[in-house]
């Protein structure tokens, strides 16, 4: 079943996704992105993927994931196959989120630029829809030892660490209300 671009606004605006205090918000900027926020060194962006029942959701993220890493490498990124790992599982006090951790590596002559993307996949059970939360910050060059692509490395990945405590602030504050986007301080 496909929703068209009024449905998709309703049933997003029954949520709100907080963000933080100096983002510059970006309304519906396309077909499926409710918002996009940023400032100089960061992003979060509101997604939504698609109607979706619960027993259907991890095949769902399976397949926005390998429909992201098809357009990741159709776009020239670094090891578009191995760029998206499964982080954990993170539940709020009203939803379920399936994390995972991308690095768009991209070069440019001898220089290789990193971003670092975590994304929150939910099923939001009202509506049964899929929507995605993407927290991401960058660009790091390949000298930057702060960050260590393509691999899940807690201990020794300050950007890693930085990500998760930034993206986890901000499932915590997604809740059912109106249609305003709160400001996190």
């Amino acid at each position: 079943m496909n929703r068209n671009k009024t449905d998709i606004r309703k049933h997003a605006a029954t949520l709100n996704v907080p963000v933080f205090k100096g983002m510059k918000v970006d309304r519906y900027p396309d077909e499926t992105t409710i918002f996009f926020a940023q400032d100089e060194c960061r992003f979060v962006g509101f997604t939504y993927g698609s109607p979706c029942v619960k027993e259907e959701v991890e095949k769902r993220v399976k397949d926005d994931i390998t429909l992201m890493q098809s357009g990741m490498k159709a776009s020239g990124c670094i090891n578009a196959d191995n760029c998206v790992h499964f982080l954990e599982t993170y539940s709020s006090d009203e939803f379920d989120f399936h994390i995972y951790v991308a690095d768009l590596m991209t070069q440019d002559g001898n220089d290789v630029r990193c971003t670092r993307i975590l994304q929150a996949f939910f099923h939001e059970p009202r509506l049964n829809d899929l929507y995605m939360i993407s927290f991401g910050m960058g660009v790091f060059h390949s000298s930057d030892d702060s960050i260590k692509p393509f691999v899940i490395d807690r201990e020794n990945d300050d950007i890693l660490r930085e990500c998760e405590e930034s993206l986890k602030i901000i499932l915590d504050g997604v809740r059912y209300k109106d249609d305003q986007v709160p400001i996190l301080h």
